[in-house]
């Protein structure tokens, strides 16, 4: 009787060290029930279509309960935190059935290493990310070969992207009057310039980042559209703070 009197502590003792490394009465990862998941992704990859598009891929073997998909990214950073969204809501299935998505990233003027995100966007607000995915990609400068005959048109945007300033390069063929303007991603147009030039030639344009009104604009996609002699170029920017 008096050792059963010893080994019931000790047993208790044993028992309560357990409880207290095992998290006893609260729930843990082997808890989760990987069905009730919103989206069960089985593919995100991104590739490189050429020398200024990359591709983004995923594959879902189910949806429940989802808004959309957004995709963010990033030049040089691998902080979902310095990341810029650059899609639209991409609408989501919500089937049980295997799924595939495609989105193009055609805003690529720079070399170097984008990291791209993922995220997916519940229908009670809620966000899961997933990547980054990391593309390094060598742009193809559009410089003029020495002694080629001029063309007009915007020649190189540097740094793009950019804060809070990129010099926009922009060659004529022949004089002309020549006016830049700035829109936004909704088509508004935020800052502008025109000036004769009266020889042909390469000129520069540095555009501050800011409105007509000095202002300085928010991050986002923003399109540069170059006129001169009823010619238009048209390049797209990013503002990146």
């Amino acid at each position: 009787m008096k050792r059963m009197s010893l080994i019931l502590p000790l047993l208790l003792l044993i028992c309560s060290d357990v409880f207290a490394l095992t998290g006893f009465g609260e729930s843990n990862i082997f808890d989760i029930n990987e069905n009730t998941l919103p989206v069960e992704l089985s593919l995100f990859n991104a590739t490189i279509v050429n020398n200024n598009q990359i591709r983004i891929v995923w594959a879902t073997q189910s949806e429940t309960n989802i808004l959309g998909y957004n995709i963010y990214r990033s030049f040089d950073y691998d902080d979902i935190s310095d990341a810029l969204l650059i899609t639209d809501l991409i609408q989501s299935t919500n089937t049980s059935y295997s799924q595939l998505y495609e989105f193009i990233d055609n805003t690529i003027q720079l070399s170097g290493v984008y990291h791209y995100w993922l995220v997916c966007l519940e229908l009670d607000g809620t966000e899961n990310a997933h990547g980054p995915l990391a593309v390094h990609i060598t742009v193809d400068e559009e410089w003029e070969a020495l002694g080629a005959p001029l063309s007009t048109g915007i020649k190189s945007i540097y740094p793009n992207p950019f804060n809070p300033s990129t010099t926009v390069v922009y060659q004529l063929k022949h004089p002309a009057s020549v006016s830049i303007e700035v829109f936004n991603a909704r088509g508004q147009l935020v800052s502008s310039m025109s000036r004769p030039e009266w020889k042909e030639g390469k000129y520069s344009w540095v555009f501050t980042g800011q409105d007509q009104y000095g202002k300085t604009l928010s991050s986002g996609i923003y399109q540069i559209v170059l006129t001169a002699a009823q010619q238009k170029s048209v390049r797209k920017i990013v503002l990146l703070k």
